[in-house]
């Protein structure tokens, strides 16, 4: 937790002034680098697929480009929650980006731990990277989203199990 706010801070100090209306495409021209976030939530059932592509088994969510430039990814968050009655609940996590090597962050695991009354198992994880501030993690716009994509892979159990998340994303806009 400490590590992304010291983190956020110093890329905030190192970009300059930040013009949040640059984020999204709203300010008509570029003025200096703006530090932009976005965050995407989601949930669904441990083993129960969410996209009909091949391979898409444990994508959890998909994003295509929201920017009309594209960008340079600066840190990259991901944090899910595993909620399982009756039986231990385990979840595995990482982010990943289809236009580059695929992996954002690195895979991250936990077991569930009893929480409550009613033999509730809660798994909690969180899976985060931090890329150079003067290079970061290209991802462009304009692309079909098969091509380019971020996504969250989430494996869990038992099946059946809800879980909720989110994908979180700093950013500079990366203009040709």
């Amino acid at each position: 937790m400490w590590r992304m706010l010291i983190a956020v801070i110093v890329v905030v100090l190192w970009s300059g002034t930040v013009h949040a209306t640059q984020c999204r495409g709203i300010a008509p021209e570029l003025k200096e680098p703006a530090l932009c976030s976005i965050a995407f939530d989601f949930d669904g059932e441990c083993g129960v697929p969410k996209y009909k592509f091949p391979d898409w088994d444990t994508v959890a969510i998909a994003v295509g480009a929201w920017e009309k430039l594209p960008i340079r990814i600066i840190i990259a968050a991901a944090d899910v929650v595993v909620m399982a009655r009756g039986a231990p609940s385990f979840v595995s996590v990482f982010a990943g980006n289809s236009y580059n090597a695929d992996l954002m962050t690195p895979e991250r695991k936990a077991v569930g731990v009893p929480s409550g009354p009613h033999g509730e198992f809660f798994a909690s994880v969180h899976a985060e990277e931090h890329f150079p501030a003067d290079a970061g993690m290209q991802f462009p716009a304009g692309q079909p989203m098969e091509a380019a994509h971020l996504d969250v892979h989430v494996y869990c159990w038992p099946k059946g199990a809800s879980y909720t998340g989110s994908l979180s994303i700093w950013y500079k806009l990366d203009p040709p």
